[in-house]
């Protein structure tokens, strides 16, 4: 699990690097990661980081 900072809470959120699907530029200088897993409508899940796209996918491939 590696640990990344909520944009919305700014609390620690921890992401499993192997239910990722991809990563990319959010509004504002954040980063979407968004999850393999769908919501019940078959939709991609995912949560706003405020580490840079660079930081995250780093941090992914230490994995």
């Amino acid at each position: 699990m590696i640990q990344f900072t909520e944009v919305s809470s700014g609390e620690a959120v921890w992401v499993n690097p192997q239910m990722v699907a991809y990563v990319k530029s959010g509004i504002g200088g954040h980063t979407v990661i968004c999850f393999a897993a769908s919501d019940g409508g078959g939709d991609l899940s995912g949560i706003f980081v405020k580490e840079a796209p660079e930081e995250v996918c780093k941090k992914l491939e230490k994995e």
